[in-house]
């Protein structure tokens, strides 16, 4: 079998001195192919019957047979078996760029590309190989902002007094902030806490700091939840990584104080580190969490983004997701509806959605800007900074600053199709135009899966407050939305497993969306009518677009809807108290 991609080939030389070993991963074949869940689409939560971790294994894992095979195959090739796993499908080794070389019989050209291919005696078990370049995932657009009268290493009670004193403001041009609390009461969040339940957050770079938890928490009055560390933490020398690990926790903790959140850390951003870190979270047996936020994103650009069969090989990850009852919720990007990208050494925009909001089975969620006064929601519209130029540092006293302009993200996809439940939410076809050397040029059209399929507030200018490398901040981007609908998601799952038992949860969520929104026509979900991202507008004449997807949450009208509110023996629905 040849396994061959035109790939840039920036890794190290078999020459280079004391080079670190390098980690790749074998995707070997399951037993059975996956199923497209077209039964589960029209199944309401209660009536879904979810698999077992050992079903998975018996029904979809990797054989015995094929592992040792290319167990075997590594260890004579010269490299260390680090890690194998039958219901992953994979067989993790590492080495020395030499001996990578002549395992995998790597060969370039003058341009940096290169081929590689697998030996015929485990060519028919290896389906794809993943850390043969160097690909990184796109970083997740994150900002943040310390208040000015707030010291470096603020104690809590100074956090908690910096917090009292942002308050709303009306002149629409000035920055406000919520707690994820005060979003969440805007958003009507049925008043529960996330007991019993497990939230799991992929975080690839950077890690988040126990003093900043402790802070964050005491000055909100809520008390400490329980963080599990999974994986070994890398704290990044750059803020941005570690902001954003931050961030996800607190927003997603702060909304399920009594849940378990689980952290799981990778040692890197590229796709094997991505795919290892997912597989870990989807079939961690110990904790099983029922959703898993992802705020990091690969842009479908060719070199970029994956390759059909990588995508492919994630999508089957996300499908055994759905299949044991896992929500994945993963933010859209902040690019709006374009992606830089270098082309024959010429910097251009290009419309591009982003992986892994494209798949079918994941929920994208995009962002808008909000503003609210007395626990009411005065406008929300389509999060759109792209006229604006955002002067970005770490610390104001440096010289190294970034000028970035960002939108929700959002579009089509080129990797995957336009799925059953988008066929009446009159998702339109891709861009197909654009300027190229001051040129109108037509591009080619697709109808494929539409993204974002939610929203919620993600404006830095409308942003959430956070605590942050010793000292309150307010961060914000699709990074937020993502927990934010996480943490619903989760309240949903509780309320579930106390109304119908203990293992009923949501689960895949988008077909049932769509057709409490587009069929049912159910007020479940706020459309956002106005804005745009540059190549996509929001309407009040479409149940769904580019932008904001179907809007953002009505969380107790959801909740009601999937039979996880009102609780079994109350009353008083959410928008009364309870």
């Amino acid at each position: 079998m040849g396994l061959s991609q035109e790939r840039l080939a920036v890794r190290p030389s078999p020459d280079a001195q004391d080079t670190p070993p390098i980690t790749v991963t074998f995707i070997l074949r399951r037993r059975n192919q996956v199923p497209a869940l077209v039964e589960m689409e029209h199944t309401l939560p209660a009536q879904r019957k979810y698999l077992s971790q050992e079903d998975i294994v018996t029904e979809y894992g990797a054989t015995h047979e094929d592992i040792l095979r290319v167990m075997g195959y590594a260890v004579a090739a010269g490299l260390k078996v680090l890690e194998c796993s039958c219901r992953g499908a994979f067989v993790k080794v590492s080495g020395n760029v030499e001996a990578l070389r002549a395992a995998f019989h790597v060969t370039e050209d003058a341009r940096g590309f290169f081929t590689f291919h697998v030996s015929a005696d485990v060519s028919e078990c290896v389906r794809w190989i993943l850390g043969l370049d160097d690909r990184l995932i796109t970083r997740p657009s994150f900002h943040y902002r310390a208040p000015p009268h707030t010291k470096k290493t603020a104690a809590p009670l100074e956090m908690e007094a910096a917090l009292d004193s942002m308050e709303w403001a009306p002149d629409p041009l000035q920055p406000i902030s919520y707690t994820p609390s005060e979003v969440a009461k805007l958003y009507q969040y049925p008043p529960l806490t996330g007991d019993g339940q497990c939230l799991g957050i992929i975080a690839l770079e950077g890690s988040y700091s126990d003093q900043d938890m402790k802070a964050y928490f005491m000055a909100l009055g809520v008390e400490m939840p329980r963080i599990i560390k999974i994986g070994e933490d890398t704290p990044d020398d750059s803020w941005l990584p570690n902001a954003e690990v931050t961030q996800d926790i607190q927003i997603a903790a702060a909304l399920c104080p009594q849940a378990d959140i689980a952290v799981y850390h990778a040692r890197g951003a590229g796709f094997r580190e991505y795919f290892d870190i997912l597989q870990c979270a989807i079939f961690d047996s110990k904790h099983r969490p029922s959703v898993l936020s992802v705020s990091w994103s690969f842009p479908e650009v060719d070199g970029r983004g994956p390759t059909p069969e990588e995508a492919e090989i994630f999508d089957e990850l996300f499908r055994l997701a759905a299949l044991q009852g896992i929500t994945i919720c993963a933010s859209s990007g902040d690019y709006g509806s374009v992606t830089p990208v270098i082309q024959q050494g010429n910097p251009c925009m290009t419309p591009a959605a982003n992986f892994a909001a494209t798949s079918p089975y994941v929920l994208g969620c995009g962002g808008t800007t909000l503003h609210a006064s007395q626990g009411h929601i005065l406008e929300e519209v389509v999060w759109n900074r792209l006229h604006e130029h955002t002067l970005w540092s770490a610390d104001e006293e440096q010289c190294d600053a970034i000028h970035f302009s960002m939108a929700s993200g959002g579009g089509i996809s080129k990797m995957f199709p336009l799925p059953n439940y988008q066929r009446n939410a009159q998702v339109r076809p891709t861009i197909t135009r654009r300027w190229n050397k001051f040129t109108l040029a037509e591009t080619s059209s697709y109808a494929g899966r539409g993204t974002p399929d939610v929203a919620a507030n993600a404006d830095m200018l409308t942003g959430y407050q956070i605590f942050f490398d010793g000292q309150p901040a307010v961060g914000g981007g699709t990074s937020a939305a993502a927990p934010m609908w996480a943490a619903l998601v989760l309240l949903i799952n509780q309320g579930l497993a106390l109304n119908h038992g203990p293992d009923v949860r949501v689960g895949w969520l988008n077909p049932l969306l769509y057709s409490l929104c587009v069929t049912k026509k159910l007020k479940v979900i706020r459309p956002v009518t106005q804005g745009s991202t540059g190549g996509y507008s929001a309407s009040s004449k479409t149940p769904w677009n580019a932008c904001t997807g179907l809007g953002t949450p009505i969380g107790d009208a959801l909740a009601e809807a999937l039979g996880a509110w009102p609780l079994a023996g109350t009353r008083k629905h959410a928008n009364t108290g309870s």
